[in-house]
């Protein structure tokens, strides 16, 4: 089995979740609408497809328009500056591949090639014809959804691999910082080892996001693809 896709935690049971056949008809549809460029992220990424229906069907719903009101934009609901750092901390880790820089660049031209690729740290402004900034994606990016799917693989990627450890990842350190932040608990050093002790101690938001992804009926309770 793989690292990524833990025994899902059943004793911990969520009334905020559907009954597994009603999950399970909604992540089947969101495979069936977004099959190819799932497939593909998870080709270019190594996050395991299963983690990208699952945050799509959390975050969104499948809803390729849907804006929060924190301003979180798409599938995987991403903040603009954000979703930019994001490709930053990639360019500058070394982590991004020339496929993914080709797709990049085709999605946002200029302001990937010239911008972002051009930044040394986060927060860093360049110019692009004329206009200097240190965030370089926009809402309208976001609605693009095989974009806002690889930006958010491509952030999970991360997170997954510094919440990994002897070939085991801590899948609720990648939620609880998706959730929050990339920085949040001190880049997670300040999350608890355990499920249990993050259930109990993280704030209501996270919790319950652990519960629809690792809880009884939740998405990877439910998941087959």
């Amino acid at each position: 089995d793989s690292p990524l896709l833990p025994t899902p935690i059943a004793p911990f049971s969520n009334s905020l979740v559907a009954t597994k056949p009603q999950n399970k008809i909604v992540l089947d549809r969101i495979y069936a609408q977004y099959k190819d460029p799932i497939d593909r992220c998870e080709e270019l990424t190594h996050v395991p497809k299963e983690i990208i229906i699952s945050f799509i069907f959390i975050e969104s719903g499948g809803n390729p328009t849907v804006v929060s009101g924190a301003g979180a934009v798409g599938l995987m609901q991403l903040i603009p500056s954000s979703a930019s750092d994001i490709l930053v901390i990639e360019n500058t880790k070394g982590r991004l591949s020339q496929p993914e820089k080709d797709i990049l660049a085709a999605n946002i031209g200029s302001r990937f090639t010239d911008g972002i690729l051009k930044m040394r740290y986060l927060g860093d402004q360049v110019s692009v014809a004329g206009v200097k900034s240190a965030t370089w994606i926009t809402k309208a990016d976001l609605m693009k959804p095989s974009l806002n799917m690889l930006i958010g693989c491509l952030y999970l990627g991360i997170l997954i691999d510094e919440s990994t450890k002897d070939n085991k990842v801590d899948l609720h350190k990648v939620v609880i910082r998706y959730n929050k932040g990339y920085f949040a608990d001190n880049r997670g050093a300040k999350i608890p080892a355990t499920v249990e002790d993050a259930l109990a101690q993280t704030n209501t938001e996270s919790k319950n996001y652990i519960l629809k992804l690792m809880g009884k009926n939740g998405t990877l309770d439910t998941i087959s693809v």
